[in-house]
């Protein structure tokens, strides 16, 4: 597998937007639909938890929300911001989602871990059978921050799948560093190429098996990128 900086993979995806004329929209329509069909083939039972912030990173967290509902999975989407801030392809996704009816619930900045798992547990107290991140994204730096920090830790104590998109949250893509804790994944679906710091005894704990998404983009946007 190919290792790259999160700043090469950035800048990939800015060569394939701004030079190659490449719709972002759609390259995140491609990375939403992927990790979707990569979670059914997991067949886990149960209701799926998407955690989703107010990037890009939650914007794929809607594309797979929206398309593990039209599977005919029960989803519920946690939201890490207030729905005003979102905007871009990411406010896209969220009007769409919204169309479709799915629970949607935005936390409490200051919500504790215990707060959390209840929002977490479906309304008749059953536990999730999926837990997804896609709150943080490569951007992200430094230590989980409320409320990430009792999410994480939220998650990390429940018996459920847990899948991070394109990184799992408190990890450093480039470091493989943690600087307090870590969204401990089971599988990893990543964007572009695995980032560096997947590639480090931490990264491997945290990351769980990695899986490469085909989002579309070109060879030549790679190509220029990892130069």
């Amino acid at each position: 597998m190919k290792f790259l900086s999160c700043q090469q993979c950035r800048e990939a995806d800015r060569i394939a937007i701004e030079e190659l004329g490449f719709p972002s929209l759609k390259l995140m329509e491609n990375a939403g639909l992927g990790c979707a069909h990569a979670m059914i083939e997991l067949k886990v039972a149960g209701k799926v938890v998407v955690l989703c912030g107010r990037g890009n990173n939650g914007g794929d967290g809607f594309v797979i929300a929206r398309h593990l509902h039209e599977h005919g999975i029960a989803v519920k989407v946690i939201l890490l911001a207030n729905a005003s801030t979102i905007s871009g392809d990411a406010r896209e996704n969220l009007d769409r989602l919204k169309l479709l009816d799915l629970p949607t619930i935005e936390l409490p900045i200051d919500s504790n871990a215990d707060q959390v798992k209840d929002i977490l547990m479906s309304h008749d107290r059953d536990p999730p059978g999926m837990i997804v991140d896609a709150m943080l994204g490569t951007g992200a730096r430094g230590g989980l921050r409320p409320p990430y920090d009792q999410v994480v830790m939220a998650c990390n104590a429940m018996e459920a799948t847990r899948v991070a998109i394109d990184l799992p949250s408190g990890l450093d893509g480039d470091t493989g560093l943690v600087a307090n804790d870590a969204f401990r994944a089971h599988l990893t679906c990543t964007f572009i190429a695995a980032k560096h710091g997947m590639n480090t005894d931490n990264g491997r704990h945290y990351c769980g098996g990695v899986r490469l998404i085909d989002i579309g983009l070109p060879k030549e946007a790679l190509d220029r990128a990892s130069r």
